[in-house]
């Protein structure tokens, strides 16, 4: 405690047990009767440094430069604090507890383990991405979708491709990194921009990744370009077995569809999934494990909006939170891929 803390509750008189004066009795709001003077100024002392000691730690988190009211948010060198009653996680670059009903932060890398409470468990560590996270070796998402703001357009943290909302979606939830969106039938809508299309990038290919934690199963659109239906697109979705399903397709030419096994998103948990397509295979991750790979097809220009949360034509809405959603126009590596899942890679993905 500190310095000021103590001072303050050495002020707080605790009366004496072991030899109560006799006084009369008064009314006690406290105890809703008659009680003597000595135990009612007991309680009242009490309570006092209650209220002192709390204060004192809750002041002592803040001057740590950590957030209490959710998740931690990483701090060079020292991880963050977890949130009091949520599932928390550690900071990427160093150790980190968590708070009330959160699991402490590990050290190193990845941070702490998320907890179970706050609607739903985490699925494994996470890494909370900050913008210098990213240099010219580790290129940042064309897009990148926080939901940190609470109104207003949903903010591209790349700074180009702002988002609109249309429909029942909310951004107050807590989510695997700060704040998350709620999709109830809602969708964001990002216009479509060359810059978005697969493959644009050096190197070629695209990289879509989102944290998943759906509120109920079924037939549903995480991410998608087009709408699926004899165009062109890129579609990445969920079966009601709790398959990733994802498809790249061009009109009239090549097409790719690609099924995961079942059990891979489980409602209330956050997941990590992440698709790559370098032109010659397309990789489904999940939590930064390879779960489905096949032969790629042909990428090309999507002119369709990047839609969150269901489909240009409102088929298939998503029901759940969502967050750190990130769309590159490269390929990732498997590394990378690990990285932002919040594990360590050397050779396989370790979280």
């Amino acid at each position: 405690m500190s310095s000021s803390c103590a001072a303050q509750t050495a002020l707080i008189p605790i009366p004496n047990y072991s030899k109560p004066p006799p006084l009369p009795l008064v009314y006690s709001k406290v105890a809703r009767g008659f009680d003597d003077g000595e135990q009612l100024a007991r309680r009242r002392a009490w309570r006092a440094l209650l209220i002192v000691t709390l204060g004192c730690l809750l002041a002592t988190t803040e001057a740590c430069g950590k957030r209490v009211e959710g998740i931690g948010r990483p701090t060079p060198g020292g991880g963050a604090v977890g949130g009091v009653g949520v599932g928390a996680s550690g900071g990427s670059d160093g150790g980190g507890s968590g708070g009330v009903g959160a699991t402490t932060g590990g050290g190193g890398s990845g941070g702490g383990t998320a907890g179970s409470a706050g609607g739903g468990t985490g699925g494994n560590t996470a890494s909370c991405d900050v913008a210098n996270d990213y240099d010219a070796q580790n290129p940042p998402p064309t897009a990148w979708y926080r939901f940190e703001n609470a109104s207003g357009p949903v903010v591209d943290e790349a700074g180009t491709f702002d988002g609109v909302i249309d429909g029942n979606l909310s951004r107050d939830a807590v989510g695997r990194c700060g704040g998350s969106a709620t999709f109830n039938g809602g969708r964001v809508i990002v216009p479509s921009d060359p810059s978005l299309n697969p493959g644009a990038g050096a190197g070629g290919g695209t990289t879509i990744e989102a944290w998943v934690n759906p509120t109920i199963g079924g037939n549903a659109t995480i991410a998608a370009r087009g709408t699926g239906n004899n165009d062109d697109n890129v579609i990445v979705g969920m079966t009601d077995c709790g398959a990733i399903q994802v498809i790249f397709s061009r009109a009239g030419a090549s097409s790719t569809s690609l099924l995961s096994g079942c059990a891979q998103l489980t409602t209330q948990e956050w997941h990590h999934v992440a698709v790559v397509h370098d032109g010659a295979s397309l990789t489904i991750y999940v939590d930064g494990v390879p779960a489905k790979q096949a032969a790629g097809s042909d990428l090309g220009p999507v002119d369709a909006p990047l839609v969150l949360g269901g489909r240009e034509s409102g088929v298939f809405p998503y029901v759940g939170r969502l967050d750190e959603v990130k769309w590159w126009n490269t390929a990732r590596s498997a590394a990378e891929v690990c990285r932002d899942a919040g594990g360590t890679f050397s050779g396989t993905c370790a979280l």
